[in-house]
């Protein structure tokens, strides 16, 4: 053909290649973004499928707790258990799962090197077209520092220092309990205080730690004393209550 018609034809040729690739890019751009998250994401993901066998998991879950991938994969979800959770504990959790597709809770599981931990977590479900279970995916993040501090500060308000003895706080909820539990069975409790004769002298003339010494030995004898329902109670100085 004239050298016009070539030109023309390889023109047509070279636009007629030309396609959008602008969703794809996104996409692509977008699946890079979720394995970063996935990958460097300070919370532990596992991946299941509809059975709780283990698909996948990211390295967050392999510092929590112990487990690389290899040796979890095709396990159950339940190699970590804790065994501190009853069996209507997990027949609730899967209830909710099975329902709504999802649950959030806190739980104790046990690591690898058998060390228990408590957990904040929160599985949901991806389904399929037909409605199917695809996978399921739980994202959690290691609690158990959190917890230990708030055990201290509940122990701190409910328990006396020296002692280890409840101490007035718990007596006004121990009271409360009784005396329900009197109105609604007819039982009768008795209820006796006392407190410790010379005891400003002890401190006065052998000094605190030994003030502090005999508290301790006059707790050990009062619950030496008593039932294990029974409630001794330290409600401050040298006065007790049981």
């Amino acid at each position: 053909p004239p050298p016009m018609l070539s030109i023309m034809f390889f023109a047509w040729l070279v636009a007629g290649v030309m396609i959008d690739v602008t969703s794809r890019k996104q996409d692509e751009s977008m699946a890079e973004l979720t394995t970063l998250v996935y990958e460097h994401s300070r919370d532990a993901m596992v991946v299941t499928d509809a059975n709780g066998i283990i698909i996948t998991v990211n390295p967050a879950f392999t510092d929590i707790t112990g487990y690389g991938l290899d040796e979890v994969v095709g396990r159950r979800i339940n190699v970590l258990s804790s065994g501190r959770h009853d069996a209507a504990f997990f027949q609730a959790m899967w209830e909710s799962i099975r329902s709504t597709g999802g649950w959030e809770g806190e739980i104790w599981n046990r690591r690898k090197n058998g060390e228990e931990y408590a957990e904040r977590m929160t599985i949901s479900t991806t389904y399929n077209d037909d409605s199917t279970v695809r996978c399921r995916v739980g994202m959690f993040s290691d609690i158990t520092e959190k917890k230990r501090r708030e055990e201290r500060i509940w122990y701190q308000a409910h328990y006396d220092h020296l002692t280890g003895l409840p101490n007035r706080l718990m007596l006004q909820q121990g009271l409360e309990a009784k005396m329900l539990y009197a109105r609604h069975t007819g039982a009768a409790f008795a209820l006796l205080y006392l407190d410790l004769d010379l005891f400003k002298e002890i401190n006065d003339t052998l000094g605190h730690a030994k003030g502090d010494e005999l508290l301790r030995q006059v707790a050990a004898r009062l619950l030496g004393c008593v039932r294990r329902s029974d409630l001794v109670v330290r409600l401050g100085g040298d006065e007790f209550c049981i």
